[in-house]
């Protein structure tokens, strides 16, 4: 059910019951116009705020790709080893956990967490490499895929 029929069968259903209570036509009438005012001022807001809903995660994913272009052209050291050392410091971590050097266990959901990222991160650096070696270096990444998609749509 969308969000639509669901304000449409809400007001109907006011509507309906609001039927009951008036004893002219006139004022049955004057009422469901008005009801039919307020609807269509409800869907014309939520239109509108799933329009800037959807501008906003536009905004979010230019952003992204802005700031992984950075990074990845960055001549920092760290800027580069970022996510790496976070891996590793999460594997060190998670092992002197089973070793028994933490006070404290670590709760199960850093393990999750862990694998999450260590498949996100090295699965992506390996999409990377694999992708920059079909296509040659100097390319970057996202050419390399849209030039793969624009052939994958021509064909």
């Amino acid at each position: 059910m969308s969000i639509f029929s669901a304000i449409g069968d809400m007001f109907g259903s006011v509507g309906d019951s609001a039927d009951k209570l008036f004893t002219s036509d006139e004022e049955r009438l004057k009422f469901r116009n008005e009801l039919y005012a307020l609807e269509t001022q409800v869907v014309a807001k939520f239109i509108e705020l799933e329009k800037h809903k959807m501008d906003l995660q536009s905004q979010i994913a230019s952003a992204s790709m802005k700031l992984a272009a950075a990074e990845s052209a960055s001549d920092s050291p760290f800027t580069r080893n970022y996510r790496p050392a976070i891996i590793v410091s999460m594997f060190l971590l998670m092992c002197a956990n089973y070793m028994g050097f933490l006070e404290k266990d670590l709760p199960a959901v850093f393990v999750t967490i862990f694998g999450t990222s260590f498949g996100v991160i090295g699965g992506g650096r390996s999409v990377e490499k694999v992708v920059s070696k079909v296509v040659g270096k100097g390319k970057v990444v996202s050419q390399a895929m849209g030039a793969i998609i624009k052939e994958k749509i021509s064909k």
